[in-house]
Protein backbone atom coordinates (compact mmCIF):
# COMPACT_ATOMS: atom_id res chain seq x y z
CA UNK A 1 0.00 0.00 0.00
CA UNK A 2 2.89 2.23 0.09
CA UNK A 3 4.89 3.73 -2.88
CA UNK A 4 8.21 4.12 -0.99
CA UNK A 5 8.28 1.39 1.75
CA UNK A 6 5.39 -0.01 -0.18
CA UNK A 7 2.26 -1.88 1.76
CA UNK A 8 -0.79 -3.90 1.02
CA UNK A 9 -3.38 -3.61 3.47
CA UNK A 10 -4.56 -6.82 4.54
CA UNK A 11 -7.89 -7.71 6.70
CA UNK A 12 -8.35 -11.05 7.06
CA UNK A 13 -11.95 -12.11 8.44
CA UNK A 14 -13.49 -15.46 9.53
CA UNK A 15 -16.93 -15.09 7.30
CA UNK A 16 -19.54 -15.73 10.23
CA UNK A 17 -18.47 -12.53 12.36
CA UNK A 18 -18.66 -9.61 10.44
CA UNK A 19 -22.27 -9.02 11.80
CA UNK A 20 -20.58 -8.47 14.97
CA UNK A 21 -21.02 -4.76 16.28
CA UNK A 22 -18.54 -2.15 15.83
CA UNK A 23 -16.15 -1.56 18.81
CA UNK A 24 -12.84 -0.01 19.22
CA UNK A 25 -10.33 -1.06 17.16
CA UNK A 26 -6.88 -3.23 19.85
CA UNK A 27 -3.02 -2.65 18.54
CA UNK A 28 -1.32 -5.77 19.06
CA UNK A 29 2.37 -5.84 18.86
CA UNK A 30 3.49 -9.43 17.43
CA UNK A 31 6.65 -11.24 18.79
CA UNK A 32 7.91 -11.10 15.39
CA UNK A 33 7.82 -6.73 15.57
CA UNK A 34 5.07 -6.74 13.44
CA UNK A 35 1.77 -4.73 14.35
CA UNK A 36 -1.57 -4.83 13.78
CA UNK A 37 -5.46 -3.84 14.94
CA UNK A 38 -8.03 -5.62 15.71
CA UNK A 39 -12.13 -5.70 15.99
CA UNK A 40 -12.86 -7.43 19.36
CA UNK A 41 -15.92 -9.65 19.31
CA UNK A 42 -19.04 -8.30 21.04
CA UNK A 43 -19.05 -9.05 24.46
CA UNK A 44 -15.19 -9.41 24.52
CA UNK A 45 -13.09 -8.06 27.94
CA UNK A 46 -12.96 -4.14 27.14
CA UNK A 47 -9.40 -3.03 25.90
CA UNK A 48 -7.98 0.01 27.74
CA UNK A 49 -9.32 3.27 26.35
CA UNK A 50 -6.56 4.51 23.74
CA UNK A 51 -6.12 7.82 25.68
CA UNK A 52 -4.89 5.61 28.31
CA UNK A 53 -1.25 5.35 25.78
CA UNK A 54 -2.10 8.08 23.47
CA UNK A 55 -3.68 11.36 23.83
CA UNK A 56 -6.65 11.69 21.74
CA UNK A 57 -5.53 11.22 17.61
CA UNK A 58 -1.59 10.82 17.69
CA UNK A 59 0.39 10.72 14.45
CA UNK A 60 3.07 8.22 14.53
CA UNK A 61 5.22 9.33 11.42
CA UNK A 62 3.23 7.22 8.62
CA UNK A 63 2.28 8.57 5.11
CA UNK A 64 -1.79 7.95 4.61
CA UNK A 65 -4.22 6.66 1.70
CA UNK A 66 -4.51 9.43 -0.40
CA UNK A 67 -7.47 6.86 -1.95
CA UNK A 68 -8.05 3.23 -1.81
CA UNK A 69 -9.41 0.70 -4.18
CA UNK A 70 -10.63 -1.86 -2.36
CA UNK A 71 -10.06 -5.73 -3.48
CA UNK A 72 -12.10 -8.85 -1.61
CA UNK A 73 -10.07 -11.91 -1.78
CA UNK A 74 -12.10 -14.87 -1.24
CA UNK A 75 -9.47 -17.72 -0.52
CA UNK A 76 -11.59 -20.99 -1.37
CA UNK A 77 -10.03 -23.74 -2.69
CA UNK A 78 -11.76 -26.70 -4.42
CA UNK A 79 -12.92 -28.73 -1.34
CA UNK A 80 -13.09 -26.05 1.19
CA UNK A 81 -15.64 -24.95 3.66
CA UNK A 82 -18.80 -22.71 1.46
CA UNK A 83 -20.07 -19.49 2.12
CA UNK A 84 -22.70 -18.13 3.36
CA UNK A 85 -25.31 -17.34 0.50
CA UNK A 86 -24.96 -14.28 -1.23
CA UNK A 87 -22.09 -13.47 1.18
CA UNK A 88 -19.53 -13.01 -1.53
CA UNK A 89 -22.57 -10.69 -3.45
CA UNK A 90 -23.17 -8.51 -0.63
CA UNK A 91 -19.22 -8.06 0.19
CA UNK A 92 -19.02 -6.97 -3.82
CA UNK A 93 -22.29 -4.95 -3.10
CA UNK A 94 -20.58 -3.32 -0.45
CA UNK A 95 -17.45 -2.11 -2.04
CA UNK A 96 -19.44 -0.97 -4.54
CA UNK A 97 -21.72 1.24 -2.49
CA UNK A 98 -18.74 2.80 -1.10
CA UNK A 99 -17.51 3.62 -4.36
CA UNK A 100 -20.76 5.13 -5.89
CA UNK A 101 -20.79 7.28 -2.62
CA UNK A 102 -17.63 8.06 -2.85
CA UNK A 103 -16.15 11.82 -1.64
CA UNK A 104 -20.22 12.50 -0.23
CA UNK A 105 -20.76 12.71 3.53
CA UNK A 106 -23.19 9.76 3.70
CA UNK A 107 -21.37 7.37 5.63
CA UNK A 108 -18.89 7.02 8.07
CA UNK A 109 -15.44 6.76 5.32
CA UNK A 110 -15.91 11.07 4.98
CA UNK A 111 -14.23 11.28 8.29
CA UNK A 112 -11.05 9.81 6.95
CA UNK A 113 -10.58 13.81 5.33
CA UNK A 114 -8.99 14.71 8.42
CA UNK A 115 -6.26 12.50 8.26
CA UNK A 116 -2.63 13.79 6.94
CA UNK A 117 0.81 12.98 6.80
CA UNK A 118 4.17 14.48 7.62
CA UNK A 119 5.08 14.84 3.79
CA UNK A 120 1.27 17.17 3.12
CA UNK A 121 -0.52 13.99 1.56
CA UNK A 122 -4.00 14.22 3.20
CA UNK A 123 -6.34 11.14 3.15
CA UNK A 124 -9.31 11.59 1.05
CA UNK A 125 -12.94 9.79 0.77
CA UNK A 126 -11.56 8.48 -2.68
CA UNK A 127 -13.19 4.99 -3.25
CA UNK A 128 -13.17 2.20 -5.71
CA UNK A 129 -13.72 -1.12 -6.25
CA UNK A 130 -11.02 -3.06 -8.04
CA UNK A 131 -12.96 -5.95 -8.51
CA UNK A 132 -13.58 -9.22 -6.38
CA UNK A 133 -10.34 -12.37 -6.62
CA UNK A 134 -10.92 -15.95 -5.78
CA UNK A 135 -7.65 -17.34 -4.70
CA UNK A 136 -7.66 -21.05 -5.13
CA UNK A 137 -4.40 -22.18 -3.46
CA UNK A 138 -4.19 -24.92 -0.95
CA UNK A 139 -4.71 -23.95 2.30
CA UNK A 140 -1.29 -24.85 4.46
CA UNK A 141 -1.03 -27.42 7.18
CA UNK A 142 -2.40 -26.00 10.76
CA UNK A 143 -0.07 -23.32 12.06
CA UNK A 144 -2.12 -22.85 15.28
CA UNK A 145 -4.02 -25.72 17.59
CA UNK A 146 -7.55 -23.99 18.02
CA UNK A 147 -9.54 -24.79 15.26
CA UNK A 148 -10.37 -27.99 12.95
CA UNK A 149 -8.70 -25.19 10.45
CA UNK A 150 -6.47 -23.01 12.04
CA UNK A 151 -3.75 -20.43 10.49
CA UNK A 152 -1.38 -18.62 11.74
CA UNK A 153 -1.03 -14.89 11.10
CA UNK A 154 2.46 -15.37 9.34
CA UNK A 155 0.68 -18.44 7.07
CA UNK A 156 -2.22 -15.50 5.82
CA UNK A 157 0.65 -12.93 5.23
CA UNK A 158 2.49 -14.92 3.06
CA UNK A 159 -0.78 -15.94 0.71
CA UNK A 160 -1.67 -12.84 0.51
CA UNK A 161 1.58 -11.54 -0.34
CA UNK A 162 2.22 -14.78 -2.93
CA UNK A 163 -1.08 -14.03 -4.30
CA UNK A 164 -0.38 -10.23 -5.13
CA UNK A 165 2.85 -11.09 -6.70
CA UNK A 166 1.25 -14.30 -8.85
CA UNK A 167 -1.30 -12.56 -10.40
CA UNK A 168 1.15 -9.06 -10.51
CA UNK A 169 -1.43 -6.78 -8.69
CA UNK A 170 -1.03 -3.46 -8.62
CA UNK A 171 0.48 -2.22 -4.56
CA UNK A 172 1.16 1.35 -3.11
CA UNK A 173 -1.11 3.35 -0.80
CA UNK A 174 -4.12 3.53 -3.56
CA UNK A 175 -4.53 -0.31 -3.24
CA UNK A 176 -6.01 -2.31 -0.28
CA UNK A 177 -6.36 -6.07 0.10
CA UNK A 178 -9.19 -7.84 2.04
CA UNK A 179 -8.82 -12.03 2.37
CA UNK A 180 -11.46 -13.70 3.51
CA UNK A 181 -12.00 -17.46 4.58
CA UNK A 182 -15.29 -19.15 4.74
CA UNK A 183 -16.63 -20.11 8.29
CA UNK A 184 -14.47 -22.83 10.09
CA UNK A 185 -11.39 -21.54 8.63
CA UNK A 186 -10.18 -20.00 11.22
CA UNK A 187 -6.68 -18.23 12.24
CA UNK A 188 -4.74 -17.01 15.36
CA UNK A 189 -2.40 -14.14 15.41
CA UNK A 190 0.54 -16.80 16.83
CA UNK A 191 1.37 -20.40 16.53
CA UNK A 192 0.39 -20.24 20.90
CA UNK A 193 -2.80 -19.40 19.79
CA UNK A 194 -3.50 -16.94 22.23
CA UNK A 195 -5.65 -14.70 20.38
CA UNK A 196 -7.74 -15.95 18.07
CA UNK A 197 -10.90 -15.45 15.49
CA UNK A 198 -14.34 -16.57 16.63
CA UNK A 199 -15.24 -20.04 15.25
CA UNK A 200 -11.68 -21.02 17.61
CA UNK A 201 -11.47 -22.14 21.18
CA UNK A 202 -9.80 -18.38 22.13
CA UNK A 203 -12.08 -16.29 20.40
CA UNK A 204 -11.52 -12.65 20.73
CA UNK A 205 -11.90 -10.71 17.27
CA UNK A 206 -13.57 -11.21 14.17
CA UNK A 207 -11.45 -9.39 11.93
CA UNK A 208 -8.05 -7.41 12.07
CA UNK A 209 -6.10 -5.44 9.73
CA UNK A 210 -2.26 -4.78 8.77
CA UNK A 211 0.40 -3.44 6.39
CA UNK A 212 2.86 -6.00 4.64
CA UNK A 213 5.95 -3.78 3.65
CA UNK A 214 6.27 -4.32 -0.24
CA UNK A 215 10.10 -5.55 0.32
CA UNK A 216 8.53 -8.21 2.02
CA UNK A 217 6.25 -9.06 -1.13
CA UNK A 218 9.64 -9.05 -3.06
CA UNK A 219 11.15 -11.43 -1.20
CA UNK A 220 8.14 -13.63 -1.88
CA UNK A 221 8.00 -15.04 1.85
Amino acid sequence: MRPRASLVGALVAAATGLGASPAPAVIVALPNGKSLSYQPLRGAAAAAPLDASFSNLDYNGGPVMPSNTNYPVFWHPPGAPEYPPEYESGLDQYFEDLAVDSGTSTNVDSVSAQYNDAAGAFASYSSHFGGALLDTDPYPANGCMQAAICLTDAQLRAELTSFVKANHLPTGLEHEYFLLTPPTVDDCFTAAGKECSEGTNRPIYYAYDQNIPHDEHREDI
